[in-house]
C-alpha cells in the first residue's frame, strides 16, 4: 500500500470526519433491510423511543404495496419493564443460591429478564442501603428502618449467583445482574468486587475519600473504596435496543457494502491495468523502445498494487462482516430476553469499534481507485461528481485544450510519425481507460501540488488503454512506418501485435519555452504492427463486480 500511497495523491480523510457513504450505496442498504423486514413482518424503528419514521425516511416509495408491507408491523407489547420501579416489598422475597442454581428475586432469576436496558454513574457514596438493607445476607442481624420501613432489601451478587458462574467484577456485570430483578432501579459496587442491586440508595455522612479501587474485572473502572464507599449507578428502561441495532446495523452494512464495492472495483481495475503494462511492455520491447517498457512495468507495479489494495483492511472488515451478519440474525427477536438483549449489545460494540475503521479503510481504497480510474464515481457508482472537477470534464464531453506532439517540442514541426513516445518525471499514477482525449483532460486538470506539462497515451489491441502524466519530458522518440514494402513486412516481423502510442505537450508550455531535456531518436519501423491501429479516444466503463476474486478465489465474503 505504501508503493501505491506514494503514486497517488495523498488524501485528507484520516485528518477530518469521515464523510458519509455514497448515496447510491445507503439507498441500497436500507432497501435490502426494508426488503428484510417485510418478509419478517417485524419493523424496528430508528431513531429513538416512540419516535416516529416515515415512508420516505424508509427509502421507500408510497404505494398500495408499501402500504400493505407496513400493515404486517408487528406493534411492540408494553416492555415489561416499565412497572419495574422502586416500591414497597421490592427484593422483600429472596431465595439465596443453592445446589448449583441461582437465587430468585419475587421468583424471578437473575440473567433471564431485562427489565432495564440502560445505566450510567451516579457518584461515590457511603450507602446506607449496603450496611442495612441486607434481608437475607450475612449482614441481615443489621437490616434495619432505612429499608425496613418499606419491607424492601438489597441483594447481592454474591448470594444469588451460583458460585462456579460468579465472574470478576466490573460495572457491566453487576449491571446485567441487576437489570433483571424486579424493583431494582440502582446498583452499586464496593471494595472492587461486592456488587449489589436497590431499589433506592441512602447516602449518609461520611468522609471526603474519593472512589479509588479499580473494579476486579477492569482496574480503570473504579468501584468503591476499602473504606465503606460505594460507586452508584442508575439503570433506567429506554426500549431502544430494536433501534439502537437497527441504527448500528445499518452503519455496519453500509461500511460493509462499501468498502466490498471498492475492493471488488480495485481488483478488477488492477487486473486489467497489469494486462495492460505486461502488453505494453511486450510490444515495448519488440520495438526497441526501453523506455516505453518501463512504463509498462510501472502499469503492472500499479495494477499489483491495486489488485492487493483490499488487504490492509480484510481483518476488520471481516469482523464487522460478522457482527453485521449476527445483528441482522438478531433484528426483531425478543428484547425482553437478557440472552438476546446481551447478544445485542456485545454486537453493536463490535460494530461500533469497527464500522469506522472499515469505512476509513473503503476510502483508502476508493481514493487509490480514483486515481487510476477518475471517472469511477458516475462511471461505476453513479455518484454526482459537481464538486470534482475533471470528473465533471471527463462526464461532460470536455475535450482536451491543445497539444503538440513531443516530436513537435523538439523541432520536428512537420513530422506525422506513425506514433511517438516520451519518458520523463511521472505525476500521479498510471491511469486506465480514459481514451487519448480523457489522458489530455486529466494532465489539463493536474496542476497542484505538482503540474502536468505533457503526457503518453498508450494502446495494445485487445487490452485497455494507458495514460501516463508528467512534469517534464526527457527523451522522445518517433515511429516511422517504412516506405519500403520489403521495410515494412520486417518490421511486421518484429511483433504482430497493433499498438499505438502518443506523447503530447501542452501548447502553452512549448510557447513559454518549454522544451524536453533528453534526446530525440528517428525510428524507421513501426510501434507495433504497421497498419494503421488507431488507440480509443472515448472513456471506457466498467462495474462493480458482484464477488472480488483473486487467482480465481474469492478473497471477500459478500454480506448476505
Amino acid at each position: 500500500m505504501d508503493k501505491l500511497d506514494k503514486m497517488a495523491q495523498k488524501v485528507s480523510w484520516h485528518k477530518e470526519a469521515l464523510p458519509p457513504v455514497p448515496a447510491k450505496v445507503k439507498a441500497a442498504v436500507q432497501s435490502a433491510r426494508a426488503a428484510r423486514v417485510g418478509e419478517r413482518g417485524n419493523l424496528v424503528k430508528i431513531g429513538g423511543c416512540g419516535s416516529h419514521v416515515t415512508v420516505k425516511e424508509l427509502g421507500l416509495v408510497s404505494t398500495a404495496r408499501t402500504a400493505a408491507l407496513l400493515a404486517k408491523v408487528v406493534q411492540q407489547p408494553e416492555h415489561a419493564g416499565r412497572n419495574s420501579l422502586a416500591k414497597p416489598g421490592v427484593g422483600a422475597n429472596q431465595v439465596v443460591a443453592k445446589g448449583g442454581a441461582h437465587g430468585k428475586v419475587d421468583g424471578q432469576e437473575p440473567f433471564v429478564k431485562v427489565l432495564k436496558d440502560g445505566y450510567f454513574e451516579v457518584g461515590c457514596y457511603r450507602d446506607s442501603m449496603l450496611e442495612f438493607g441486607d434481608k437475607f445476607g450475612d449482614e441481615k442481624d443489621k437490616y434495619g428502618p432505612v429499608a425496613s420501613h418499606a419491607n424492601v432489601a438489597i441483594v447481592k451478587y454474591s448470594e444469588l449467583v451460583e458460585k462456579t458462574a460468579q465472574k470478576e467484577m466490573t460495572a457491566r456485570t453487576c449491571y446485567e445482574f441487576c437489570r433483571g430483578l424486579p424493583g431494582m432501579v440502582f446498583f452499586g459496587i464496593t471494595n472492587g468486587n461486592d456488587c449489589y442491586c436497590e431499589p433506592y440508595f441512602k447516602p449518609q455522612a461520611g468522609d471526603d475519600a474519593a472512589c479509588d479501587i479499580g473494579c476486579q474485572g477492569k482496574s480503570t473502572e473504579m468501584c468503591g473504596n476499602a473504606k465503606g464507599k460505594s460507586t452508584i449507578w442508575e439503570m433506567h428502561l429506554c426500549d431502544d435496543t430494536g433501534e439502537d441495532l437497527a441504527e448500528h446495523t445499518e452503519g455496519a452494512e453500509e461500511a460493509l457494502t462499501y468498502f466490498f464495492e471498492n475492493a471488488g472495483v480495485a481488483v478488477e481495475i488492477g487486473k486489467k491495468m497489469t494486462a495492460a503494462g505486461d502488453a505494453l511492455e511486450e510490444v515495448a520491447g519488440l520495438s526497441g523502445s526501453p523506455n516505453t517498457g518501463d512504463l509498462g512495468m510501472t502499469a503492472k507495479q500499479a495494477g499489483g498494487e491495486l489488485t492487493k489494495a483490499f488487504i490492509e483492511g480484510r481483518k476488520v472488515y471481516e469482523t464487522l462482516l460478522a457482527a453485521g451478519t449476527d445483528a441482522q440474525a438478531l433484528e426483531g427477536g425478543d428484547f425482553t430476553e437478557a440472552s438476546t438483549v446481551t447478544q445485542v449489545e456485545h454486537t453493536v460494540e463490535i460494530i461500533k469499534e469497527n464500522d469506522s475503521k472499515v469505512h476509513k479503510a473503503a476510502l483508502s481504497i476508493h481514493s487509490l481507485v480514483k486515481a487510476a480510474y477518475p471517472a469511477v464515481d458516475y462511471k461505476v457508482f453513479g455518484e454526482d461528481v459537481a464538486d470534482d472537477q475533471l470528473a465533471t470534464d471527463l462526464k461532460g464531453g470536455f475535450r482536451a485544450g491543445d497539444y503538440r506532439l513531443a516530436s513537435y517540442a523538439m523541432g520536428e514541426t512537420q513530422l506525422v510519425p506513425q506514433a511517438t513516445t516520451c519518458s520523463g518525471k511521472a505525476v500521479g499514477m498510471p491511469m486506465l481507460g480514459l481514451g487519448e482525449n480523457g489522458c489530455g483532460v486529466a494532465c489539463e486538470q493536474t496542476v497542484y501540488p505538482t503540474k502536468c506539462v505533457a503526457f503518453s497515451h498508450y494502446e495494445v489491441e485487445g487490452k485497455e488503454d494507458l495514460c501516463f502524466m508528467f512534469a517534464d519530458v526527457d527523451d522522445v522518440e518517433a515511429f516511422e512506418e517504412p516506405a519500403a514494402l520489403m521495410q515494412t513486412i520486417r518490421s511486421n516481423k518484429d511483433t504482430s501485435t497493433k499498438a499505438a502510442a502518443v506523447c503530447k505537450v501542452k501548447m502553452s508550455e512549448l510557447s513559454t519555452g518549454f522544451k524536453p531535456k533528453g534526446a530525440f531518436k528517428r525510428n524507421k519501423r513501426c510501434f507495433g504492427a504497421c497498419g494503421g491501429f488507431s488507440a480509443r479516444d472515448s472513456i471506457q466503463s466498467y462495474t462493480a463486480p458482484s464477488s472480488v476474486t483473486v487467482d480465481g478465489k474469492e478473497v471477500i465474503a459478500k454480506l448476505p
